[in-house]
């Protein structure tokens, strides 16, 4: 386990810390050639941004802060149990494929190996066996049972680690293993609906969105896009399975009750502010402090904080720390100003400025894709509103025997509003047939039915021609007779 993290972190800061150390240095390192003085004030911590995100965290989520470590430590103890049953029978499977004359081949997202045949080539297919061994490996070691227990309550918080480093190093360690997880629990959904155990695919589906919605609670950015993840792999999933089966009306209020939507203004909001304030933690690590809210830029300090010696420059070069600052406030204002309002399909059409003046290096190179954030905010909702639309539906079917002639007729007996289409505030488009199967669908970014298919692509791909974006309902199978 400690080599596989340090892996993972090394490739973390590979990503995302190793940038902005090269940033500081080329700066420090380009101001040297130009000679001049070291400036006299040096850079004073004066704030503790951590603390302060903390606390507003824990204001937005309304927890005990101690509780909520303490149920983030334990859902991390879940996630790292299972991790290891999932490595061992990787493992054991990659052992077995060499015994039998098998190659591996490059690793899969979930971190399983395709085996090809070294002899004649043949790909092996697939095999549900390995998925199998893990799940019941899992469940005999008890985890499933203690992440259904966690997942009553997945409210947590993630403990501060380094109270003294600079924020940006700041990477969350837990989300590979837990996108393993999610996707060990996405196949039990799968593998149950198989087996006809429908209580499992409600189970399984129930700790996904759990696990989805802590990763949301939290501040960082890579939380939000990994729970954006989480909540479209689960949903896809059961909504194909809505396609394949009948759910009876228990089970398919349990997935209802499950598929209550976060907060995504709120939780975006704090990610935003995250960013805010780890450009703010770096200023006041590399720039002077006059005491009155400016300074100037002291590259000894960000050499030493790149790696970097013996770098002298005069400050004028760069510009001041209210500069900085200011630019880089004004970059994210939009951004929280629309977090603020609520979602709404306006999030698609945000982009990020990109701030060209050699004066403010740092500004441009520290203003992260929150435009990506906030559009994989509405594509998560967008998948949740329409899986409760295909179960509420189903809720109906199980009622009354047939699916509802219109939408409006799921409400108030089974949802007290109808969910409307995150993308542009429309209803999706439903349709029953006479064979007694039904069509749903969104409208997309332009708000026009286009019939489920989006031909044609805007720049920014905000309209997909494929499932996994816009269109949502498959052809629910007939009713058997």
């Amino acid at each position: 386990m400690g080599e596989k993290t340090a892996r993972m972190s090394s490739r973390r800061w590979a990503r995302f810390g190793r940038p902005i150390f090269m940033v500081l240095a080329m700066i420090t390192e380009g101001l040297a050639a130009t000679g001049g003085q070291r400036p006299t004030d040096e850079p004073v911590v004066r704030v503790d941004y951590r603390e302060r995100l903390t606390e507003r965290q824990t204001r937005r989520l309304d927890v005990d802060r101690h509780a909520a470590e303490t149920r983030w430590r334990t859902m991390v103890d879940i996630i790292d149990r299972a991790t290891v049953v999932i490595d061992d029978v990787q493992r054991q499977w990659l052992e077995r494929g060499r015994r039998a004359d098998l190659e591996p081949r490059e690793p899969l997202d979930d971190g399983t190996l395709v085996f090809s045949r070294v002899r004649d080539g043949d790909h092996v297919p697939p095999d549900v066996a390995r998925e199998r061994e893990a799940i019941e490996r899992v469940r005999t070691a008890g985890i499933l049972e203690e992440l259904r227990a966690w997942a009553r309550d997945p409210i947590g918080m993630r403990p501060i680690g380094d109270r003294n480093g600079p924020m940006f190093r700041d990477h969350p360690d837990e989300l590979g293993d837990a996108r393993r997880l999610t996707q060990l629990r996405v196949a039990s959904m799968r593998l149950a609906l198989t087996e006809g155990d429908l209580g499992e695919v409600a189970d399984a589906f129930t700790d996904v969105l759990a696990l989805a919605r802590a990763f949301s609670g939290q501040t960082n950015l890579l939380d939000q896009l990994v729970a954006g993840a989480m909540f479209q792999l689960a949903t896809r999933e059961l909504r194909q399975e809505l396609t394949e089966s009948r759910f009876p009306e228990p089970v398919a209020r349990r997935l209802l009750d499950a598929l209550t939507a976060p907060a995504w203004g709120a939780s975006l909001e704090l990610a935003v502010e995250r960013e805010r304030l780890v450009f703010r933690d770096l200023v006041q690590r590399v720039f002077s402090d006059d005491g009155h809210g400016d300074g100037v830029f002291v590259p000894g300090a960000a050499a030493r904080l790149a790696g970097v010696s013996g770098a002298e420059a005069p400050p004028e070069v760069i510009g001041s720390r209210r500069d900085h600052l200011e630019t880089h406030d004004a970059q994210l204002q939009p951004f929280i100003a629309a977090a603020r309002r609520g979602m709404e399909p306006g999030w698609l059409r945000l982009e990020v400025a990109s701030v060209d003046d050699p004066a403010l290096p740092l500004v441009d190179q520290m203003i992260p894709a929150v435009d990506t954030l906030f559009q994989q905010a509405v594509m998560a909702a967008f998948h949740l509103e329409a899986t409760r639309v295909m179960v509420a539906i189903e809720i109906y079917h199980d009622r009354h025997g047939t699916p509802p002639l219109e939408l409006a007729e799921l409400t108030p007996e089974i949802l007290p509003t109808l969910p409307l289409d995150p993308m542009n505030g429309r209803p999706f488009v439903y349709g029953r047939r006479p064979d007694g199967s039904y069509a749903l669908h969104g409208c997309g970014a332009d708000g026009v039915d286009h019939g489920g298919a989006f031909p044609e692509r805007d720049p920014r791909g905000l309209e997909r021609g494929n499932d996994t974006r816009v269109i949502f309902g498959r052809n629910r199978l007939p009713t058997p007779q």
